[in-house]
């Protein structure tokens, strides 16, 4: 296999670039590869994760709050 194709395989985050990089893709095609960074892969994995903390982060300064006004 070729490192192009293996890259070509692997997550969404990498193969848009390669795509954009090392294809004659057209740039519609690689876009659509692109949006599925937030819904596929390391990417959403990771946009979870940051949504997760930001709720945890409002939850532990409303608990503050609400724990000092009282």
């Amino acid at each position: 296999m070729a490192v192009q194709d293996w890259l070509l395989d692997s997550d969404p985050s990498i193969r848009w670039q390669v795509m954009r990089d090392l294809t004659n893709e057209p740039a519609d095609v690689v876009a659509a590869e692109r949006a599925k960074v937030a819904t596929e892969g390391c990417g959403a994995r990771l946009l979870a994760l940051l949504r997760w903390w930001e709720e945890s982060r409002r939850t532990v300064s409303s608990a503050a709050g609400t724990a000092s006004s009282g």
